[in-house]
């Protein structure tokens, strides 16, 4: 990587910080969480024969208002 570029950020690092900072799990737990998570999306890639869509998974702050706002509008 060269200098002055930015990484974006993976949906897994997200949630394993999101557990470990907001929710407080301990941090072998949430390795392993997003240890099944990883392992899950790899079997479910190769069983469907599909590709890999980062934008895909939602964050897990933004995941209870979107569910708000649908139940607000119904």
């Amino acid at each position: 990587m060269g200098g002055g570029e930015v990484k974006e950020r993976g949906a897994v690092k997200e949630r394993y910080e999101y557990m470990t900072k907001t929710k407080g799990i301990n941090k072998k737990k949430a390795i392993a969480a997003a240890a099944r998570r990883l392992g899950v999306l790899l079997y479910t890639l190769m069983k469907n024969k599909s590709g890999y869509a980062p934008g895909h998974c939602e964050k897990p702050e933004t995941a209870g208002k979107e569910l708000a706002k649908l139940a607000l509008s119904a």
